[in-house]
C-alpha cells in the first residue's frame, strides 16, 4: 500500500466475508478503496458510520442471492439501502458483488432493475 501511495495511486482491499470485525483495521490501514461490500456480510450502517470520509466502499448489493436469485422488488430495496446510506457521503461506487455470473431473461430484468433504481436515485 505505501508502495502504491509513493506511486501517487489508490490502493483497493478486495474482501467478500467475515470482513466485519476488520473494518477498523482496514481503514487504519489506509486502503482507498474497500471492494466486496456484501449487505450479507457487513452490517451496512454500522459500516457507513465507520467508513464516513475515510475510506470509498465498492458494492452494496448481492450479486447471487439479490441479483441472480431475487425479485425486481429484491433488487431496488438493496440498491436504494446502499445508496440511501453510503451515497451521501461520498466514496461509493455501486456494484453487485461476487458479480453476476449467470444468464437468464429473469436475472436480465433484475440487472435493469439494479440499473434504474441507481437512475431514480441520480
Amino acid at each position: 500500500m505505501k508502495l502504491a501511495h509513493q506511486a501517487g495511486v489508490k490502493f483497493g482491499y478486495l474482501i467478500t466475508s467475515n470482513a466485519m470485525p476488520l473494518v477498523e483495521c482496514i481503514i487504519a490501514a489506509g486502503v482507498d478503496v474497500l471492494i466486496g461490500v456484501d449487505p450479507r456480510q457487513f452490517d451496512l450502517g454500522k459500516l457507513a458510520e465507520l467508513a464516513h470520509g475515510r475510506i470509498c466502499l465498492w458494492g452494496g448489493v448481492n450479486g447471487h442471492l439479490t441479483v441472480e436469485r431475487g425479485s425486481p422488488t429484491e433488487v431496488e430495496n438493496e440498491v436504494r439501502r446502499a445508496l440511501q446510506l453510503f451515497a451521501p457521503q461520498g466514496g461509493f461506487i455501486l456494484s453487485p458483488v461476487d458479480n453476476v455470473r449467470e444468464h437468464s431473461a429473469e436475472i436480465d430484468v433484475n440487472v435493469k432493475k439494479l440499473i434504474q433504481s441507481w437512475e431514480q436515485w441520480r
